[in-house]
């Protein structure tokens, strides 16, 4: 009596890097962190990558990022044959002339530059093929495009996103990203660790002491 459930299915979340951050190194090393924390085992852990501009120069550096990450956060128990499987899928696919491959067979990660057309259902099929810290980065021609991508998805599933964008294009992209279900928009980086005194589900003070009111919260850090 007096204790609450809050119940919910799997839940996903994702990275977005807007133009203006996308050739960072250091934002493709805040963008590893926020994936290869959990070994993606976890709903905070991104998993798609949506790079507004130069996704090329992005997913390159993100792989150099992300081998470099391994060595001081080596994965976890987490099985090699979710890397190897998707690895398999996207090798086989770049003979198509849209789908790069930037690791190995062996690496401890798998970074995928993907620039096929997508249909709605493309997004969950490739989503949930992300495990053991399986990355794909997806090109997109703008940041407003991005929450009708998340919106493919079952609003229920929408966790965290990871953002790397100039200050005055966050509330139109957080309104817009919240209207379809995402919970949490995050400085990269943080994505998959919050501030302890955050929810991951939408912030609201009452949170702590009483019953959340009716509605959709979406928590912007």
């Amino acid at each position: 009596p007096g204790l609450r459930f809050h119940c919910h299915g799997h839940k996903v979340s994702f990275s977005v890097v807007t133009r203006e951050y996308a050739q960072s190194a250091e934002t493709a090393r805040m963008a590893a962190l926020d994936t290869s924390l959990w070994d993606q085992n976890g709903c905070l852990s991104s998993r798609v990558h949506f790079v507004e501009g130069d996704a090329k120069t992005y997913a390159e550096e993100l792989t150099q990022a992300m081998h470099h990450l391994a060595g001081e956060l080596p994965r976890g128990s987490t099985p090699r044959r979710f890397n190897h499987r998707a690895y398999d899928t996207y090798f086989s696919l770049q003979v198509e002339g849209k789908v790069k491959v930037l690791t190995g067979y062996e690496d401890d990660c798998v970074v995928v530059l993907d620039s096929r057309p997508w249909e709605r259902d493309s997004l969950r099929r490739v989503a949930n093929a992300c495990q053991g810290r399986t990355v794909i980065v997806r090109p997109v021609e703008d940041l407003d495009l991005i929450p009708g991508l998340l919106g493919s998805l079952d609003y229920s599933n929408l966790q965290t996103v990871g953002l790397a964008c100039p200050p005055e294009r966050v509330e139109a992209f957080a309104t817009a990203a919240g209207a379809v279900g995402v919970t949490a928009i995050r400085n990269l980086g943080r994505a998959a660790f919050p501030q302890l005194a955050f929810s991951w589900d939408g912030y609201l003070p009452q949170d702590a002491a009483y019953l959340r009111p009716p509605g959709h919260w979406t928590s912007v850090e």
